[in-house]
């Protein structure tokens, strides 16, 4: 999509290439999954300005470094991907579809009771199939 070309590079166990592998820390990676922060590249190699949709607190880089040490044995997260994410990013704000997003996350936290009439049978797929795993097992 938008011009890449991902079918086979991110099929399978390539999903888990160290080039779509990034980690954040939690609050940056909450909004990076809901598509509220992305990454836009620079005119230094691997250096990118961290974009978002509500502001960062002041103590928060507004750059990101990816370079590695080791970069023949681990490389930085890949320019492709992240320029695909800022893509969808800007799209799904674009269109209305990240408010949609975060409205059916509170509704998956808010929720106590599944509907007996089964009415609520697509908001429980999503909390199920959602990389924020937001229904717990106790």
């Amino acid at each position: 999509g938008f011009g890449y070309n991902t079918s086979e590079e991110l099929n399978g166990k390539s999903i888990h290439r160290l080039e779509n592998v990034i980690t954040l820390e939690k609050n940056i990676h909450e909004a990076f999954d809901t598509l509220n922060l992305w990454f836009e590249a620079t005119d230094q190699k691997d250096i990118y300005e961290i974009c978002v949709v509500d502001p960062l607190p002041p103590s928060y880089n507004r750059y990101a470094d990816f370079t590695t040490s080791g970069w023949d044995k681990l490389p930085p997260p890949s320019p492709d991907y992240l320029a695909l994410h800022a893509a969808v990013c800007k799209v799904a704000h674009m269109a209305g579809v990240a408010e949609y997003l975060e409205s059916t996350i509170r509704d998956c936290e808010d929720i106590e009771v599944l509907a007996a009439d089964g009415t609520s049978g697509p908001l429980l797929h999503f909390a199920l199939e959602s990389p924020h795993r937001i229904i717990s097992a106790y």
